[in-house]
């Protein structure tokens, strides 16, 4: 049966709801990157899917994890400068539904050697700020790209900023607390070890 475009979009619904459902559960910063790549594989079955995060100042990406269809693809997953600027920069979803569609991102030499056809990029957006980004994308020979797709990881990289930041926040002040209370014990047990006052001369 041919899908129609209402099916497209009770899918579409289904799958984001499941996602904010289970998004509900804490789990751990590096568990939560396994979980939320393994459900865009599930619902996009890319070539490849990675999920970034910047680090402190946005120099580079402190953490980033990479799925690949091909358990034999060993190749490293180079992202585009140019598309990454634009992500960041202009703090929107990019897609390159067809290369002919993107000459400036079609031509990058990134995209050239690593034969892919079709790729999209969104930002991991809280508020103004931008977290990192989600990226999938399929190369020569996989499945096309709509602009359903395109809607859906806006809608994927939304939830998963926002619980990322969270959950981040988290184990940073769980961090700061455990360290505080560390200090604190140390500091009690130097108390009870030194002498109350200088010994007399």
């Amino acid at each position: 049966e041919k899908r129609t475009d209402s099916d497209a979009a009770f899918e579409r619904a289904q799958s984001i709801n499941k996602l904010a459902m289970e998004l509900l559960e804490d789990r751990p910063l590096g568990e939560l990157f396994d979980f939320i790549l393994d459900r865009v594989v599930d619902i996009f079955h890319p070539s490849r899917a990675a999920l970034a995060l910047f680090g402190r100042g946005r120099i580079g990406f402190d953490t980033i994890k990479v799925r690949r269809a091909d358990d034999d693809d060993v190749a490293d997953l180079v992202l585009s400068r140019t598309l990454l600027n634009e992500v960041v920069e202009e703090k929107r979803i990019v897609s390159l539904l067809d290369a002919g569609l993107s000459e400036k991102l079609a031509q990058a030499h990134s995209f050239v050697g690593q034969r892919i056809r079709a790729a999209l990029c969104a930002p991991l957006l809280v508020e103004d700020k931008v977290l990192g980004v989600l990226y999938v994308d399929f190369l020569i020979g996989g499945r096309e790209l709509g602009d359903d797709d395109v809607c859906l990881v806006g809608q994927i990289a939304r939830f998963a900023a926002a619980k990322l930041d969270t959950t981040r926040l988290r184990e940073e002040s769980l961090l700061k607390q455990r360290i505080d209370d560390e200090l604190r014990t140390a500091y009690v047990v130097q108390g009870r070890i030194l002498p109350a006052r200088p010994p007399d001369v």
